[in-house]
């Protein structure tokens, strides 16, 4: 009886081995990998200064009502003051831009029409509030007479509203001044960006994309790479506000699966592949490498999707 029980005990540890030799070994001549989807980018750090062609005007403060805040931006095109001696003069100009805003308000969805309401009050952006309002009209399915709108605008501008709306050639702001209102103007629709620093790998003469640090993307034209000079004519309204900044100009962009570098393996024509995991019999997998990075590879292949097991070796 005794010796049996050692037979037992002694089949028992053989097992346990057996089982720890595959549970533990095993995954250590074949570990998985998961492909992920992912991006790698080539980039270039710049810091410089935004410059815009701008224009300074000033006006009588007394005579001049701001339609935004003093100190708030205005959007391209739109309408920057309105001049008159007092508020009666003004109305004509003022309902003007009501009504505009009402006839060229986009149909919204009511959640979309409540987001933009709240935007333009946080903002006190007046003309977009006039224009959010006039849209959540329209989302919330409130009668508008179409062509009695059409027709109060027509007689507005024959009757000479248009003159008392002073516009903004394209962007600008209010400032207050002693006795005075000064705004100063984009009068053009390109920015330009300009570093004390350059790198050569910047392509002279060629579209780039650069990212701000509030996460603003933008085409630019690179028209020195040093010291680096980018030139933008898309985006002028999100610049603004910008003077000294740091920018990352990507020079090159890869989309594709992530996986580990080492988990890459070299055919005999010199190609790469990989092996998909838990399958000894798979046949190899080919695979394009786009980049290489800390230890990471971003590949593209027609065979493999995001999620899948690759084996390492």
């Amino acid at each position: 009886m005794d010796r049996l029980s050692l037979r037992l005990a002694a089949a028992a540890l053989a097992l346990s081995a057996v089982i720890w030799l595959w549970t533990g070994l095993a995954p250590d001549r074949e570990r998985p990998a998961v492909c992920r989807a992912g991006v790698m980018e080539e980039t270039v750090t710049l810091s410089g200064r935004v410059s815009r062609e701008e224009l300074a005007l000033f006006t009588d403060a007394e005579r001049v009502l701001p339609v935004v805040p003093f100190g708030a931006r205005t959007a391209a095109r739109a309408p920057l003051a309105a001049a008159g001696e007092d508020a009666r003069a003004l109305l004509p100009g003022l309902l003007l831009l009501r009504l505009r805003a009402e006839r060229d308000a986009p149909a919204l969805s009511r959640r979309q029409a409540a987001e933009e309401l709240r935007r333009a009050v946080t903002r006190r952006d007046f003309p977009a509030l006039a224009l959010a309002a006039a849209g959540a009209e329209r989302a919330f399915g409130l009668d508008r007479d179409e062509e009695r709108l059409r027709q109060c605008i027509a007689r507005l501008e024959r009757a000479g509203a248009e003159e008392i709306l002073i516009p903004a050639p394209a962007a600008g702001f209010l400032l207050p001044g002693a006795g005075r209102a000064w705004a100063r103007l984009a009068t053009g629709r390109e920015w330009l960006f300009c570093a004390g620093t350059g790198d050569p790998r910047l392509p002279e003469g060629e579209e780039i994309t650069v990212r701000f640090p509030d996460g603003t993307e933008l085409p630019a034209r690179v028209e020195s790479a040093s010291p680096a000079v980018l030139r933008g004519d898309r985006g002028l309204e999100a610049l603004l506000f910008t003077e000294e900044t740091e920018l990352t100009a990507v020079l090159s962009h890869w989309e594709g699966l992530l996986l580990p570098e080492a988990a890459l393996r070299s055919g005999p024509e010199g190609k790469d592949y990989v092996l998909r995991s838990g399958d000894p019999l798979a046949s190899p997998v080919s695979v394009e490498v786009l980049s290489r990075r800390d230890g990471m590879a971003l590949v593209r292949s027609a065979a493999l999707r995001d999620g899948m097991e690759i084996a390492l070796p």
